[in-house]
C-alpha cells in the first residue's frame, strides 16, 4: 500500500492521505474529501515520462476526468 498527500491552491484540505495500490501497470489511489471522491493514476513509461491522471466523483462509483497529462524530463 501507498499513501500521497495532495497538496493545491482549490479549497478544501483532505483529512487523510490517498492510499494507493498498483492495478496492472499503473498506481492507482483514492482518496475522499468534502469535495468527493478523486481517484489520481500514474502510468510510468521508459524513459522516465509517466502520465497522470485525476478523476472526480460525487459518489466514488461514477468518475469524470478532471485532468489529464504527460510528464517528461527536460534534460
Amino acid at each position: 500500500v501507498y499513501t500521497m498527500h495532495w497538496f493545491d491552491s482549490m479549497g478544501g484540505v483532505p483529512s487523510a492521505p490517498a492510499d494507493g495500490r498498483w492495478e496492472g501497470d499503473s498506481l492507482v489511489f483514492h482518496q475522499r474529501s468534502a469535495m468527493g471522491h478523486a481517484r489520481y493514476t500514474y502510468l510510468f513509461h521508459s524513459g522516465g515520462s509517466y502520465d497522470f491522471a485525476l478523476d472526480h466523483s460525487s459518489d466514488g462509483v461514477s468518475y469524470a476526468p478532471f485532468v489529464t497529462c504527460t510528464y517528461r524530463r527536460a534534460f
